[in-house]
């Protein structure tokens, strides 16, 4: 009985968890049409992330190279989904570390774990296409949703000893780390 029910929570906090990247992800498309905006402090953000993502796997290092002085511009909450995503995606494929880097306009999120088939990195921002240690197949769906509503572009890409998915501002070029 007692295995029953901790299974019973498992799903309804994995329902819970779906709802909602899917109350998320829409709630960009309708602030894609609505939204006026502020600059958010993603230092702040960043650290708000890190604290919740940490515990997920205590054995990965996480690497902080943070400008503390560089705004994005929406609403917190949204970049904090996006960051938390990104985290979570990393420290999921990380062999040893995850860093982050943030300067202006440019926030990097780097894994030294496996890197990604072309077929997978065509597909990436798309809803419900998971990679293949995915939950719902949203998280970068949201975080490009995101970037997108506010001005930011996002890629995903191979490094030689690993994955980095960078956000930057439309009309900066991305950088090579």
């Amino acid at each position: 009985m007692e295995k029953s029910v901790d299974v019973i929570i498992e799903h309804a906090d994995r329902l819970e968890q779906k709802v909602y990247s899917l109350n998320t992800f829409n709630k960009m498309g309708y602030l894609q049409v609505t939204y006026e905006g502020q600059n958010i402090a993603m230092a702040e953000v960043i650290s708000k992330a890190i604290l919740s993502c940490k515990v997920l796997r205590n054995e990965v290092e996480i690497i902080t190279d943070i400008d503390e002085d560089v705004y994005f511009h929406g609403e917190e909450e949204s970049w904090r989904v996006v960051v938390e995503n990104l985290l979570d995606n990393a420290l999921r494929y990380a062999k040893t570390e995850v860093i982050i880097r943030l300067q202006e306009d440019l926030l990097e999120v780097y894994n030294n774990g496996e890197i990604m088939s072309k077929d997978r990195i065509e597909k990436l921002f798309k809803p419900y296409e998971k990679g293949n240690k995915g939950n719902f197949g949203l998280g970068l769906s949201i975080v490009y949703r995101v970037a997108d509503t506010y001005g930011y572009s996002v890629t995903g890409e191979n490094m030689d000893d690993g994955v980095v998915f960078r956000i930057f501002r439309k009309h900066l070029k991305k950088q090579k780390r």
